[in-house]
């Protein structure tokens, strides 16, 4: 009886962690489509989000020098203000850009590692109760 009640406790666990999964990816997947992002077409792994990362940072570092030597240009007046400001706007807006991606995709890959974690924990626990159930 008690192998029982452990193996629907575990199932409901299970059961639950799907959900969360199903809605995570949901979410990830409207993300990416409200970002005009193909859908479908690139899984994200380990490896894949750490080389979207790598690329963000290097977009970002090169929008801010970008920024930067905008500003040099502005006190050392080679460029009016109108120009000036709307060029500044326009970089600082891709970054802005650049920044949310770079923090979506952290909190995917975060989120997927756990999603990992648990999946192999609930695997054990699968294991662990098979061999119970093929003992008794």
């Amino acid at each position: 009886m008690d192998g029982e009640l452990l193996f629907v406790i575990l199932s409901s666990v299970a059961q639950q962690e799907v959900e969360n999964i199903s809605t995570n990816v949901k979410k990830g997947l409207k993300m990416k489509m409200q970002r005009g992002e193909l859908v479908g077409f690139q899984t994200l792994s380990e490896n894949n989000a750490g080389k979207q990362l790598v690329k963000i940072e290097k977009d970002i570092r090169a929008l801010e020098a970008k920024r930067a030597k905008l500003v040099d240009m502005r006190l050392e007046e080679v460029l009016d203000k109108e120009t000036y400001e709307s060029n500044y706007l326009d970089l600082t807006g891709q970054i802005e850009q650049l920044q949310a991606q770079r923090r979506d995709l952290q909190e995917a890959a975060e989120s997927e590692n756990a999603m990992k974690n648990t999946l192999r924990s609930l695997k054990r626990c699968w294991k662990n109760l098979t061999a119970i159930f093929l003992k008794a």
